[in-house]
């Protein structure tokens, strides 16, 4: 039998007010009982008449519950440990600080104050002197328009790699903290390729894409792969926009070779500066991540290429330009677009770490 068969459930507004109607009528709960619209039992409507007599006030109170196990004192003490110590584990924590309550418990405590285990962030390790040259830069860019951002050629390289480090640090953080330098997990950039390819976009439109079939990129490579393939593509882009082209390149060593800039001084090509340790500002680097997924989504099996490496290498060198060729305008207007944005973010983290 359910709370309404036997009349036991929560009185609703409506049985409130018909109680109170006809206790003014008949003022005994057993003439009641009888009279009422749904069954209800002696004890729920006598108990009702008591506590709205006594309070004047039909409305339920809120019930006061168990006291907290958790003291003032304790929740202080909690709140000093986790900011103290941010990636502690949360055992540790509880155990060190309130051993007489659960892990539940202490992240119930956290969550009121907005703090929760956020995964720490990964992104390329900042020094003082690299967060102040984003800064300059940002500052530098603030009053880019529009047309400013559009004749921007963004390049770069891109390889599989795997991670230094897998494992994932959590840090005690609010919201609002998670992007600060103290709770961000660094990790160093290097080698792992199994296939390098380089690209460009601007604006709404791709440009060149090719795969490199070389174990490294060195000086020889990259100016014979600017030598044959961006003078084109500046042609293009100076008639697409009416202006003249900008080329980005990040700080490899690679690009600041002589020979490298030797070329692209004597060809005209106005490279734009960046500041090292910036991958968060080349919008490039989320249509290499989009163009992964969509390898994924086109090409689930490329993994299970039978003949080792080298011919999975070179599947990916065969199905990746197909891949490229999907990649739409519309995206890629996200990206260009995203810019102001993403020079505001740095000026508001003072060169350090950004969302993008």
């Amino acid at each position: 039998m359910n709370e309404e068969t036997l009349g036991i459930g929560r009185l609703s507004d409506i049985e409130k007010g018909e109680i109170i109607g006809l206790w003014n009528v008949y003022q005994s709960v057993a003439k009641i009982l009888p009279r009422l619209t749904d069954p209800r039992q002696d004890s729920v409507v006598r108990k009702f008449i008591q506590r709205w007599r006594q309070r004047n006030d039909y409305h339920d109170h809120p019930t006061p519950g168990y006291p907290s196990k958790v003291s003032e004192r304790d929740r202080r003490r909690l709140l000093r440990a986790a900011k103290a110590n941010r990636s502690q584990p949360l055992p540790e924590l509880t155990q060190s600080v309130t051993p007489h309550v659960s892990i539940r418990t202490v992240k119930r405590v956290l969550a009121k104050e907005g703090i929760k285990k956020w995964r720490a962030k990964k992104r390329p390790k900042l020094t003082e002197d690299q967060a102040a040259s984003r800064l300059h830069w940002a500052l530098h860019n603030a009053d880019w328009t529009e047309e400013d951002w559009k004749r921007v050629i963004w390049s770069d390289e891109y390889s599989v790699e795997k991670s230094k480090d897998p494992r994932t640090v959590w840090v005690f953080c609010t919201p609002y903290e998670k992007w600060d330098k103290e709770y961000i997990q660094t990790y160093e950039k290097g080698p792992g390729v199994k296939l390098m390819v380089w690209g460009c976009f601007w604006g709404r439109y791709r440009g060149t894409f090719v795969p490199l079939i070389v174990h490294s990129v060195n000086r020889f490579v990259y100016h014979d792969l600017l030598h044959n393939l961006l003078p084109p593509v500046l042609q293009i882009v100076q008639e697409t926009t009416g202006a003249e082209p900008i080329f980005m390149e990040d700080n490899s060593k690679v690009h600041k070779n002589a020979v490298v800039k030797e070329w692209e001084d004597a060809h005209g090509v106005e490279v734009m500066e960046w500041p090292a340790c910036s991958p968060d500002l080349n919008p490039i680097e989320h249509l290499w991540r989009r163009l992964k997924e969509r390898m994924q989504d086109l090409y689930p099996e490329i993994g299970d290429t039978k003949g080792g490496p080298e011919a999975v290498r070179k599947r990916l060198a065969e199905v990746l330009p197909l891949v490229w060729d999907t990649l739409e305008s519309d995206y890629l207007d996200t990206l260009w677009q995203s810019m102001p944005s993403r020079v505001c973010a740095v000026i508001a983290a003072n060169g350090w770490y950004t969302k993008y």
